[in-house]
């Protein structure tokens, strides 16, 4: 008798196993399997399956929300790597099942289980990616790639259920690696540069091809052509991640921006940074400060930002101001104003910059890696008068 039937299955549905399990332990899982309470759970299960497998999924992503606190955290990175080396080990002991390479009782016993943990820990890796890209992702310029680690999440949920498929498995397999690695090796190294994208990317792809060799290995693909599809979907895949790389379309992880606004004045006191600003319309209630700033000609305008980075990492960030043009729909980069960015705050790295002589219209601020990787964006609309604001309100950025 197995030790466990599959979710679906009831003891007569497994083989018994009569020389290796007494007859009281034999007995005794039968009876359990098939008490009232087992029969009642699994038809209440198979009735909800859809509304609990929902459930279940807003509950792990609350439970990641929680967890994953900072990416910096020793205990995050543990995790990360562990989920990536045990989904590896159930993708190759899965397809061996599905193969037929393997008489192993324990795989054969527990097939369903290996599809189970496939989903769980690749749904683990994409839920703890989708939180940390979502931190550094700018929505105007980066958000394709964040909307693509979702769609991946969701359908993490269905896809495993409805088919065994190796070439999509690698696929989403190395997705997973590749956004693990560029994420974690920044963090490890203290470094955030070129390099150290390269050196992600490698083991990303150095991990699916070890994959692909024990496939062909262990004749899981006994044909060339499952071998070469196989790695032209890797290599295609690589490609198009490594582009959106390149094209400044995937986040800046680690950085993120916490917090970025516009304001007439920053001070820069024991306590913090007190900053000075107008506040909303009334119909804005959204937001604190007004996205319109009313400068005299000559008056300073501050734009403060506080980024998050990890602990180890010491880079510079630049604050481009840019000027809409209406004449021609474009928007022109006036100054270019960096300063350099230590990690470790919880509530970001704190640092603005100014502009005086400003033009009316349109602005926007986009605060940059030295490397022109968008962090995020701060808009705002600039009116020239003749008398400075009053009634500006004070808040304490600590």
């Amino acid at each position: 008798m197995p030790d466990a039937p599959p979710p679906e299955g009831t003891p007569e549905d497994a083989p018994a196993d009569r020389s290796t399990s007494p007859r009281w332990t034999r007995r005794a899982r039968v009876a359990f399997w098939r008490s009232k309470a087992m029969q009642r759970s699994r038809a209440f299960y198979r009735k909800h399956e859809p509304r609990l497998s929902a459930l279940f999924f807003v509950a792990g992503v609350t439970w990641d929300l929680a967890a994953y606190d900072r990416v910096d955290s020793g205990v995050v990175s543990v995790l990360l790597f562990t989920y990536l080396l045990v989904l590896g080990v159930l993708m190759v002991a899965s397809a061996l099942v599905e193969a037929g390479r393997t008489q192993r009782a324990v795989l054969l016993r527990y097939q369903n289980a290996l599809r189970y943990g496939i989903q769980f820990c690749l749904g683990a890796l994409l839920s703890a990616c989708t939180i940390f890209y979502f931190q550094s992702a700018s929505l105007t310029h980066t958000g394709g790639f964040l909307v693509v680690l979702i769609g991946l999440l969701l359908a993490n949920e269905v896809i495993h259920r409805r088919l065994f498929n190796l070439y999509l498995l690698l696929g989403l397999y190395l997705i997973a690696a590749y956004a693990t690695f560029i994420l974690l090796v920044p963090v490890l190294a203290g470094s955030l540069h070129v390099w150290t994208f390269v050196v992600g990317s490698g083991l990303a792809l150095a991990l699916v091809a070890g994959l692909i060799t024990l496939f062909w290995r262990w004749q899981v693909f006994v044909r060339w052509r499952q071998l070469v599809g196989a790695s032209l979907v890797v290599a295609l895949l690589f490609g198009l991640l490594t582009t959106a790389y390149v094209q400044h379309w995937i986040p800046p992880v680690p950085l993120a921006l916490r917090y970025g606004d516009v304001f007439h004045e920053v001070d820069r006191r024991a306590d913090g940074y007190h900053l000075r600003y107008e506040p909303a319309p009334w119909y804005r209630f959204w937001q604190t400060s007004s996205p319109t700033v009313h400068y005299v000609p000559g008056e300073p305008v501050y734009v403060f930002t506080a980024i998050f980075a990890p602990t180890a990492i010491r880079t510079a960030v630049e604050h481009h101001w840019q000027h809409f043009n209406p004449a021609d729909s474009t928007w022109y980069t006036t100054d270019e104003i960096g300063y350099t960015l230590r990690g470790g705050r919880r509530e970001g790295y704190r640092g603005y910059t100014f502009k005086r002589f400003m033009r009316p219209g349109p602005w926007r601020v986009d605060v940059r890696t030295d490397g022109g990787r968008l962090l995020g964006r701060v808009w705002f609309e600039a009116r020239a008068v003749d008398a400075p604001v009053t009634g500006l309100q004070e808040r304490l950025y600590e």
